[in-house]
């Protein structure tokens, strides 16, 4: 979220993520549009985590909790699912980073959301037995 000069940048990405908060309860009875709205909050809540007198760490495990939950409702739409796994990888790098946490763990766990991603975003394998499908 991009701030203008003199602006409290903090103060702005915690009133967005006070609007967030309120649309997931007006959301969740349209389940992508409320695993959109909980991706759209997990990458705030990571601008936050970047700012100064913030927990970092706590900010992560929030997005992290964010993306997991949308994750939950994509599974039905790969596109929206592996972009998601990718974000989650993302942040799941950024904590392995922080002091207190398990590196190599997160790491893994960062790889696994990766894999996942790609995964769902490669090509389905074509059968050869339909028009435009390849025989061995």
């Amino acid at each position: 979220m991009a701030s203008l000069p003199g602006e409290d940048r903090g103060a702005r990405l915690r009133q967005a993520l006070a609007a967030y908060d309120e649309a997931l309860h007006m959301r969740r009875d349209v389940p992508l549009d409320y695993a959109q709205t909980q991706n759209n909050r997990a990458v705030l809540l990571s601008d936050l985590a970047s700012l100064p007198g913030e927990d970092r760490g706590a900010r992560l495990r929030q997005a992290l909790a964010a993306y997991d939950e949308a994750l939950h409702m994509r599974r039905d739409v790969p596109l929206d699912y592996a972009t998601t796994q990718n974000n989650r990888a993302v942040l799941l790098r950024d904590l392995a980073s922080l002091p207190g946490e398990d590196r190599g763990a997160r790491l893994r766990q960062a790889l696994a959301a990766y894999d996942e991603a790609l995964h769902m975003r490669l090509p389905l394998p074509r059968d050869p037995e339909q028009p435009g499908g390849s025989a061995a």
